[in-house]
């Protein structure tokens, strides 16, 4: 067990090193602001001060943890130094146990600071990832606090040699899937389906429009239902995903059948016997409490059950509104922390965490699940062929193996379909499990 001294104990302290020591590699710690107490203690010793203390790992800390108000440390957070060929920020002088302050800055990318700062945001009201200090300072695809802490456990481990760092975790994989749309064609009533035979045939999508016939005609399987096979392949690999269904009324940016429907519980519930299900909030839901709790209670309604796991839909999210509102909510895990246009990690760890919310300057009960990778991001914002992309995906998970971390993916059951403009896409997938069960 370790103790850490600092002169002020603080819930952004707390949050940091606990998850740091006890979270990432399960060495319990302990801070006091007593002097006297950490001396006499026969624990193992770490100095957060800037008391000198002879013989014991220090770092001279930064005021982040400190503080109690968000403001611009642009210039704290803007210097990059290089920790072993590792980028860092909030560098320190020489003489200090790390060449930077680690607990400041992965507080600083884990509470997405950043994100409470004024920003100009993409057109779907989002936080662009050009705009972070990870692209900035180009380590936005490493899980650069994973490293970090292997690294500080290392040092420490060197520093004291006649411990045993028992219990470090392993490499583990979540995969998770988004339902936005059940079907392509089927159960879309008269004139949605009129609708979207008139426009592919105005854009002389001859393809489409075959399709659509045989699928009507019962000549084919629609090429949207793949639940069978999420449910098979990941039967076969023995990984159970989280699946996320979308129940929003119809609307611009919402196009599932409506929730109502026979079959929509019918799918819901033979998924339910094999992965976990979780609610996909719609578009609107994002910004309306009240909407968010009517697509949870329609999941409730299906599955009898109280709805825990969240995604929203397009990652709308905004720190802390979002957050907050799906928490009040009764939503206890939330998977929507990632980039919709960039690979990486947005939270700089491939871990799952707790909500820091740094208004009120407190630890929340909301544990985040931040992906790295996601299939449109691969497709329609970086347009790598499916060859480009499972190189892509080899190195995301070989980088996470190395750090023992933890991938999660997100795919959508229309690119397993296999078909169109996703041809080749169900195998990308099935290696990508391959890959993270080796």
């Amino acid at each position: 067990m370790f103790i850490v001294f600092s002169h002020q104990i603080t819930n952004r302290l707390h949050f940091i090193t606990d998850f740091l020591f006890s979270q990432l590699h399960n060495i319990p710690v302990e801070l006091t602001s007593s002097h006297n107490y950490f001396l006499r203690s026969t624990k193992l010793k770490f100095n957060y001060s800037s008391v000198q203390m002879e013989g014991i790992p220090q770092i001279l800390p930064y005021e982040l943890l400190f503080e109690t108000t968000v403001h611009s440390l642009s210039d704290k957070a803007g210097q990059r130094i290089f920790f072993e060929e590792t980028p860092a920020i909030f560098p320190l002088p020489e003489g200090n146990f790390l060449p930077f302050d680690i607990f400041a800055a992965s507080f600083y990318l884990i509470s997405r600071y950043e994100e409470y700062l004024p920003f100009n945001a993409d057109k779907m009201d989002r936080f662009p990832p050009q705009q972070s200090i990870a692209f900035r300072h180009n380590f936005l695809r490493l899980p650069i606090i994973d490293y970090w802490a292997n690294k500080l456990i290392k040092r420490l481990a060197n520093f004291y040699p006649e411990y045993s760092f028992y219990g470090m975790k392993g490499f583990s994989f979540l995969p998770t899937i988004d339902i936005d749309s059940l079907f392509a064609y089927k159960y879309k009533g008269v004139f949605r389906s009129f609708a979207g035979t008139a426009k592919d045939l105005a854009l002389g999508r001859w393809d489409r429009v075959n399709e659509r016939f045989r699928v009507w005609f019962a000549l084919q399987n629609d090429p949207f239902d793949t639940i069978t096979y999420i449910r098979n392949i990941h039967k076969h690999f023995n990984v159970p995903p989280v699946v996320f269904l979308q129940l929003s009324d119809y609307g611009k940016f919402d196009k599932n059948i409506p929730w109502y429907k026979t079959v929509v519980k019918q799918k819901a519930r033979m998924l339910h016997n094999h992965c976990y299900i979780g609610i996909h909030p719609g578009f609107n839901a994002a910004h309306s409490p009240d909407i968010l709790k009517r697509e949870m209670e329609r999941l409730r309604i299906i599955l009898d059950q109280s709805v825990k796991d969240s995604r929203q839909h397009f990652l709308r999210i905004r720190f802390p509104a979002y957050y907050r509102q799906i928490s009040a909510a009764g939503i206890k895990r939330d998977y929507s922390l990632g980039y919709p246009d960039l690979i990486g990690f947005r939270a700089g760890t491939s871990h799952p965490f707790y909500f820091f919310d740094l208004i009120e300057n407190r630890v929340t009960s909301l544990r985040m699940y931040p992906f790295s990778i996601m299939d449109a991001t691969l497709k329609y914002y970086l347009r790598k062929t499916p060859e480009e992309s499972v190189k892509i995906i080899s190195d995301v998970i070989s980088s996470l193996k190395a750090v023992n971390g933890c991938f999660i993916s997100v795919w959508h059951n229309e690119s397993l379909s296999d078909t169109g403009i996703w041809k080749g896409w169900a195998d990308v997938y099935e290696k990508l499990l391959c890959y993270a069960n080796e």
